[in-house]
């Protein structure tokens, strides 16, 4: 019997924090669970690559030359308009995608499929007969409308958007459960539903986290790896892959262990051990001697063994975090998160979420224990969204 040609995929993950390439790593090996004759490149930004060089990855080295979108992001969060010079220089910025464009353009008619995640280089620049040809995962197809004139209008402008570019490619992957999107129309209380757009125009795979589902280790296992006792109160908090906002809050957090210690104490009767994850853009040191145990870390090469040894975790960080965290069914989590997602966890899955100007030790301290108590049930049919979308990939590469 002949042998099969390899089929060679090209991944292009977002460079904007660490979700994206994540996840995708994770889809890139239940394909090859699948079909050990696919080959995967990959192609992006910092601090994309590095977290693949990590992994030993194939990264094309002509996408070195390309730009990283994590600065200027970080830049908006934390400084708004003013950080990347106003609209004019935002636009001046957003250059960044067509040149990247660029550098891709060459690479794309190598591959016999190319899985692109939330790289919107393409979106932006790429011509539609290109767009065809390539499977488009995200996350986000819907932002929702605030309270303020100003987030209205934003919102109603990326709708809009997002409606209009989001369509062309050759399929188009919602990487989210429609749950969080229900009852939301695109334009307010007007236009269509968008969970019904959704389901039109993409296929729906659910959250994808950043593991091969079933694959965790027991928690004795991922503490003697990590050289924790099996008494100990593990608190891990993150602040995923971009620096935006993050030493603002791992202060805040600091403020508060002192609280979060006694309190881990009178209600467990364990010692506390804090395991900070500062990613590869923040650079952030306890100010003072820890009142607590502690250990700080920078990039960390594979998070599912903190999800394994954890007892709770802090997070802000994106989409994969919150997807990895859920599909975990860790006992407890605290959860300082970007707003829309949060608040989506907290009204379908109960988990507590604080906003960031709320962030007082005592009512953080508060709402960590509080969900000792309260486990959520993690959604286990909507946590198979790597491994849909995985085959779905199968599919269409042969």
């Amino acid at each position: 019997m002949p042998r099969r040609s390899t089929r060679k995929i090209l991944f292009l993950p977002s460079h904007i924090g660490l979700g994206h390439v994540a996840r995708d790593l994770a889809i890139a090996r239940i394909l090859k669970l699948l079909d050990s004759e696919v080959r995967v490149d990959w192609c992006s930004a910092e601090p994309a690559i590095s977290y693949l060089e990590l992994h030993g990855c194939n990264v094309l080295e002509k996408c070195r030359a390309m730009h990283s979108m994590s600065g200027i992001v970080e830049e908006l969060f934390n400084k708004g308009l003013r950080g990347v010079g106003g609209l004019k220089g935002l636009g001046e910025k957003l250059g960044i995608l067509r040149r990247n464009w660029g550098v891709v353009e060459g690479i794309i008619d190598r591959y016999d499929l190319v899985v692109a995640d939330e790289f919107w280089e393409l979106v932006y620049a790429a011509p539609p007969a290109i767009r065809r040809r390539v499977v488009f995962l995200t996350d986000i197809v819907y932002m929702p409308y605030s309270f303020s004139a100003l987030g209205t209008i934003g919102s109603l402008a990326i709708n809009a958007y997002f409606r209009k570019a989001l369509q062309g490619f050759r399929r188009l992957v919602y990487l989210n459960s429609l749950a969080e999107v229900r009852g939301r129309r695109w334009f307010i209380f007007l236009g269509g539903r968008v969970d019904k757009w959704i389901a039109e125009n993409a296929f729906v795979a659910g959250y994808a986290p950043s593991y091969v589902p079933g694959k965790l280790l027991p928690k004795r296992d991922a503490r003697r790896m990590l050289g924790i006792d099996m008494d100990e109160f593990v608190v891990v908090v993150t602040v995923g892959g971009t620096s935006a906002g993050s030493r603002r809050l791992l202060d805040c957090i600091y403020s508060a262990l002192p609280t979060i210690g006694e309190e881990v104490r009178r209600r467990t009767g364990r010692e506390l051990l804090v395991i900070v994850v500062r990613g590869p853009r923040t650079e952030w040191r306890p100010p003072s001697r820890p009142p607590v145990r502690m250990r700080v870390l920078g990039m960390v090469r594979d998070m599912t063994i903190l999800y394994s040894a954890a007892d709770a975790f802090i997070t802000r960080s994106g989409r994969t975090t919150t997807a990895d965290l859920l599909c975990a069914s860790l006992p407890v989590r605290g959860h300082m998160e970007q707003e829309a997602i949060a608040k989506a966890m907290s009204r379908l899955y109960g988990y507590p979420t604080i906003r960031e100007y709320r962030c007082s030790p005592h009512h953080l301290a508060e709402e960590l224990m509080k969900s000792i108590e309260n486990r959520p049930k993690p959604p286990t049919e909507e946590c198979l969204g790597g491994v849909r979308t995985a085959h779905l990939l199968l599919e269409l590469v042969h």
